[in-house]
């Protein structure tokens, strides 16, 4: 291999590692309604920071869309699993849950998920 590919190579290993870093990894595992809780899991593969997750709720009940509930709080996420409660009481039916994580103001990940209550 030439000297100019092994430096051609090594710059575009560090242009990577300079653009990755800092990065993280948050993702929502199962969502679930139980006892008037909706119950999010949010996974971290970072060091244990605060972000803002915002959860909003659409009843789907029917033909309509409706929004039943919104709110953006701070979470302080460790390393790993992480259960996020949201003490609400949906009436039996079908909703969509949209789920954002945010960084410094930006958003880092967004989920939607479906979900009945019997």
């Amino acid at each position: 291999m030439s000297i100019g590919r092994i430096i051609c190579l090594l710059v575009l290993v560090c242009v990577s590692a300079a653009l990755t870093a800092g990065c993280t990894s948050y993702t929502f595992g199962d969502v679930a309604y139980a006892d008037d809780t909706l119950h999010v899991m949010v996974n971290s593969g970072d060091e244990p920071r605060q972000v803002t997750v915002q959860v909003t709720i659409f009843d789907t009940t029917g033909f309509a869309q409706a929004e039943v509930y919104r709110k953006a709080e701070y979470l302080d996420l460790v390393t790993g699993g992480n259960e996020y409660l949201v003490p609400i009481s949906l009436r039996p039916g079908t909703y969509k849950i949209y789920l954002y994580i945010m960084v410094d103001g930006a958003r880092t990940t967004s989920v939607i998920r479906d979900i009945t209550v019997p």
